[in-house]
């Protein structure tokens, strides 16, 4: 079959590249296992000794079947066969290592003219192939060297690929536990809201919808009979969106069962609209959630027929409609939690059956179809006069919107307090 090289040949090229192979080759091979195979001991012996000099840990053999032996999966990194043997060839040898070890590179070398036998391991998955004779061996030094670094890449792009695949498990993983964990935390939420179209002992009907954008909520609401003729109630927007506003709902509903619990027990601590925010307030600033909340709070007594509220920064403002006419409520204030002290007017005034009220989230407005906010201003007063102001209305409003393919921009509550 030949040598690849002779040896006068060898050792004159070996003076000319010994420096660059020592310096520049040894320091990217160092460590490097190959497997060198060819049946010629002469050409075994030469390409072993040059290749370990590169720095090369080198093993050799003397045939394709010695070489099958001789492969150690976890140490060999590279193997150069000859293609022409005898017994086993390499073409064979070279299908045996790709369906065995399919990570290892073959760099094949054959005489100038057994082009269809290069062609043929190429298809294999031969990494390279050298033409017989290599007169300057530090070509195969190169050729190496760019098959190792090809295996390296590939073998980097599989630790990768499985370290996604893991990652994207434990993310999959992560985001059943999370959307079960909202869940359950959405189940609560709603367990926490009142009932739905109920006329209390004091003969209010109180009505009530919520949607939230996302699976959690942010907007909150309640009501409650104090009394035979006190009705108390209220709506809250937090800041933002997602989980922590949701925490902070908790928050909000049990600051006002533990306002009203010492209310029954502390005669000096008088049930008003202010005294809650306050107490809301206060707690916010405690747990320091980094949360803020819009609220409207009201209550009415039916033996008075009077209705004491405050608007802490709620919009829109809520609608009182008297005999189908409809008017924003005048009321100043600041949103609870968000500076250091509250801020927020408490105002009384004289509210006589028949009368609807109106509150709702300013998620209503980013669903309503009108240019200006104004002109949205504007429809809810006209809605709140003609009765429209309703949870089935409302209800038709979001189902419209959402009909053409919106996510809500926003959680969506409304609460309409009214007597015959």
């Amino acid at each position: 079959m030949g040598l690849w090289l002779r040896l006068s040949d060898y050792e004159r090229c070996r003076a000319v590249t010994a420096l660059a192979a020592k310096v520049d080759v040894s320091v990217q091979s160092q460590e490097r296992r190959l497997l060198v195979v060819d049946d010629d001991p002469l050409v075994l012996d030469s390409i072993v000794e040059y290749l370990d000099d590169s720095g090369y840990i080198v093993d050799r053999a003397g045939s394709a079947v010695e070489a099958l032996n001789r492969i150690e999966p976890a140490e060999t990194e590279l193997v150069v066969c000859d293609l022409k043997m005898p017994g086993m060839d390499g073409l064979t040898l070279l299908g045996k290592i790709r369906d065995q070890w399919p990570g290892v590179p073959v760099v094949v070398v054959s005489g100038a003219g057994d082009m269809d036998d290069v062609v043929s391991a190429l298809r294999l998955g031969a990494s390279d192939y050298l033409v017989k004779p290599i007169v300057n061996l530090e070509v195969l030094v190169h050729a190496i060297e760019r098959s190792l670094a090809q295996a390296d890449l590939v073998a980097q792009n599989e630790r990768y690929r499985a370290q996604l695949e893991q990652t994207n498990a434990e993310l999959k993983r992560s985001l059943r536990m999370l959307e079960e964990d909202q869940v359950a935390a959405r189940s609560v939420q709603t367990n926490m809201l009142p009932a739905q179209d109920v006329v209390l002992t004091s003969g209010i009907r109180c009505q009530h919808l919520l949607v939230p954008s996302l699976v959690l909520s942010g907007d909150f609401l309640d009501y409650q009979a104090i009394d035979e003729s006190r009705t108390f109630f209220y709506m809250a927007d937090v800041s933002g969106h997602g989980a922590s506003s949701a925490l902070a709902t908790v928050l909000l509903k049990s600051s006002v069962l533990r306002f009203f619990e010492e209310a029954k027990l502390d005669s000096q601590l008088t049930i008003t609209p202010l005294n809650l925010l306050t107490r809301i307030h206060q707690d916010l600033r405690t747990a320091n959630l980094g949360k803020f909340l819009t609220c409207f709070a009201g209550l009415y007594d039916s033996s008075q027929a009077e209705l004491t509220y405050c608007v802490a920064g709620h919009y829109p403002r809520p609608i009182l409609c008297v005999e189908q006419k409809a008017r924003f409520l005048e009321c100043s204030g600041m949103p609870v939690g968000l500076m250091e002290s509250l801020y927020c007017e408490e105002k009384t005034i004289s509210l006589r059956p028949p009368f609807s009220l109106h509150c709702c989230s300013d998620g209503v407005l980013e669903v309503m179809n009108a240019l200006s906010l104004s002109e949205k201003e504007a429809n809810l007063l006209d809605m709140a006069a003609s009765d429209f102001m309703t949870t089935g209305h409302l209800t038709e409003i979001i189902k419209s919107y959402c009909l053409g393919q919106h996510e809500l921009p926003d959680d969506i509550a409304l609460l309409s307090i009214s007597a015959s």
